[in-house]
C-alpha cells in the first residue's frame, strides 16, 4: 500500500505531466513547421486542412514524395525519369495496378521499371488517376491511348479516341496514321486512311506525306485514289523518294529513287500518264531536276516493259 507521501508525490507528478501536455497542445501549429520543412520532400504541417475535398487532396499528392510508397523508373536510358506514386490511389483507379500491388501474384517491390512508354506519357496517365484531368498533346495521343488500354482505363481510352478524331488535320494525318499502325489500332488506322484516300488530291500534297515510313507509304499507295491522277501520284512519290534519300544520306539519282521506292513503283500505272500532263506537272516541277525525272521515267517504263514480257 502506497504511503501518503508517495501518493502526494504521484499526484503532483500526474498534475505536472498534465500541465506539460496542456502546454504542448496550446502551442501554435507553426511550432512544427520548421522541423517538418527541413525534410527535402515533405509538405508543410497540416497541409490537409488547407485543401478541401478528397479529389483535390489526391491531386495535390500527384508527383510528390509525400506519403509515396512506390516509384516508377520510366523510359529508356539515358532518358529515364523516376516518378513517385501512391499504391492506394493507383489501385482504386486501375484494376491492373490493383493486381500489381494487391493481387495473389502481386509484386512486393516498391520500384518498377517501365520501358514501353515515355515519361511524359506515364505522367499524363498518373495525372488522370490522381485528378481525372487529361493532359493531351497531339503527338502523344496514341501513346496515351496505348497506356489507357494497358492499365484498363476505359474512360481515358474514349477520351483519347475522341481527341484523335477531333485533332485530325491535313497537316498531321500521316503522322496519326503512322502512330495508329505503330500502336496496333487497326480501327483508327482505317479511319485515317479513308480520310487520306477520300482527300487524296490534298493529302498527297501535304508536307507530312514525305515523312511517312515506307510501310505506311505502301499502305497508302496500294489504295485506289480516284480523285488524283497517276501523274500526281508519281510526283508525290518522287517527293517522298527525295526526302528518303536525304534520310538515308545518299544522292538523289534515278537508281537511288527507284531503290528507295521499291515495290511501290509496281502500283503506278504509267500508261495512264498523259504526255501533256507529264510535261506540265513533272518536267516543270521542282521536285527533281528535269533530266533526273526523264531518266527515272525511262528506267521505270523499261522495267515495266521487262516485267510484262516476263509474265507472257
Amino acid at each position: 500500500m502506497a504511503s501518503e507521501t508517495e501518493g502526494n508525490y504521484s499526484s503532483k507528478l500526474f498534475l505536472t505531466n498534465n500541465h506539460r501536455r496542456r502546454e504542448s497542445f496550446d502551442l501554435p501549429l507553426t511550432f512544427l513547421n520548421s522541423a517538418i520543412e527541413d525534410s527535402e520532400h515533405s509538405l508543410p504541417f497540416n497541409w490537409q486542412a488547407k485543401i478541401s475535398g478528397v479529389v483535390r487532396r489526391f491531386s495535390f499528392l500527384f508527383n510528390k514524395e509525400t506519403l509515396s510508397d512506390v516509384h516508377f523508373i520510366v523510359g529508356i536510358e539515358p532518358n529515364t525519369q523516376t516518378i513517385p506514386a501512391h499504391k492506394f490511389i493507383l489501385s482504386i483507379g486501375s484494376a491492373v495496378f490493383d493486381a500489381m500491388f494487391n493481387g495473389p501474384m502481386a509484386n512486393k517491390n516498391d520500384v518498377f521499371t517501365i520501358t514501353d512508354m515515355e515519361p511524359k506519357v506515364f505522367m499524363a496517365l498518373l495525372k488522370y488517376l490522381y485528378s481525372d484531368e487529361v493532359v493531351m498533346e497531339a503527338d502523344m495521343t496514341m501513346a496515351l491511348l496505348y497506356a489507357a488500354k494497358k492499365y484498363a482505363l476505359p474512360m481515358l481510352d474514349k477520351i483519347c479516341q475522341d481527341f484523335f478524331h477531333k485533332s485530325m488535320t491535313k497537316d498531321n494525318v500521316f503522322q496519326l496514321l503512322t502512330q495508329a499502325r505503330m500502336f496496333d489500332e487497326p480501327h483508327l488506322a482505317a479511319t485515317v486512311l479513308d480520310a487520306i484516300i477520300n482527300n487524296a488530291s490534298v493529302s498527297f500534297n501535304a508536307p507530312g506525306f514525305a515523312s511517312v515510313d515506307y510501310e505506311t507509304l505502301c499502305v497508302i499507295i496500294e489504295r485506289d485514289t480516284p480523285d488524283i491522277s497517276e501523274c500526281d501520284r508519281f510526283v508525290a512519290l518522287c517527293k517522298w523518294a527525295t526526302a528518303e534519300c536525304s534520310r538515308q544520306k545518299c544522292k538523289v539519282t534515278p537508281e537511288n529513287v527507284c531503290r528507295v521506292l521499291g515495290k511501290v513503283l509496281h502500283s503506278l500505272k504509267f500508261d495512264e500518264i498523259d504526255k501533256e500532263e507529264f510535261s506540265t506537272k513533272i518536267l516543270l516541277s521542282e521536285v527533281l531536276d528535269d533530266h533526273v525525272f526523264v531518266e527515272i521515267l525511262t528506267t521505270l517504263l523499261r522495267r515495266q516493259s521487262k516485267d510484262s514480257t516476263g509474265k507472257h
